[in-house]
């Protein structure tokens, strides 16, 4: 069952690609996946749902988790926020916490995407995570789509923090068949501290 893919693919132009946010979200210590949660949906009502995801704790007393998440949808329009508390288990005092918001906006034949995360990672002081991401499309003729994403993380430990930009090229031969041509780059930015 995904878990941080609930809100890292809501527009994620190069998921289980090059430049996937993945490369950088992941790094934070919240599963991509998860096995053995219990799972709720809402029904779709004017274009708003919510969903509930919990892990229950299993071998280590307190590591049970919990991910809330609402969206808005309309044609052109979306919009997510989600909240997750993970359990680190009784020898941490705090629980892993996070929130992300994404939006995203359609419209001939352009994507406009944006998100924003922040986690408090729970016991480890000063390893407190900030990420973020922009990222467009634009479709050329009928089969083919020219896209790219800007996506960065960071922290207060040094040489932690990290920037993705993708660039990518699909072209669409048949309903189940793509060529692509993706490029991509991260960088880890170097902090120096000092002590005077």
């Amino acid at each position: 069952m995904p878990y941080l893919d609930q809100w890292a693919n809501d527009f994620n132009l190069f998921a289980d690609q090059v430049g996937d946010l993945g490369n950088l979200w992941e790094a934070s210590g919240i599963p991509a996946r998860a096995d053995n949660v219990i799972y709720y949906q809402t029904p779709v009502n004017s274009g708003f749902q919510l969903a509930a995801t919990y892990l229950p704790e299993e071998e280590n007393e307190d590591t049970q988790s919990m991910l809330i998440k609402a969206s808005y949808k309309t044609d052109k329009l979306q919009l997510y926020l989600a909240y997750n508390t993970l359990g680190k288990g009784a020898d941490l005092p705090d629980d892993h916490r996070s929130i992300a918001f994404t939006a995203a906006y359609h419209f001939d034949g352009v994507s406009l995407g944006d998100g924003q995360s922040e986690c408090n990672i729970g016991g480890l002081t000063g390893n407190d995570r900030n990420r973020f991401y922009l990222a467009s499309s634009v479709e050329v003729g009928d089969h083919s789509k020219i896209k790219r994403q800007y996506a960065s993380t960071s922290s207060d430990i040094n040489e932690t923090d990290a920037v993705q930009v993708a660039l990518g090229y699909d072209y669409t031969m048949m309903d189940n068949e793509k060529m692509a041509a993706l490029a991509s780059m991260v960088e880890v930015m170097v902090t120096k501290s000092c002590q005077c």
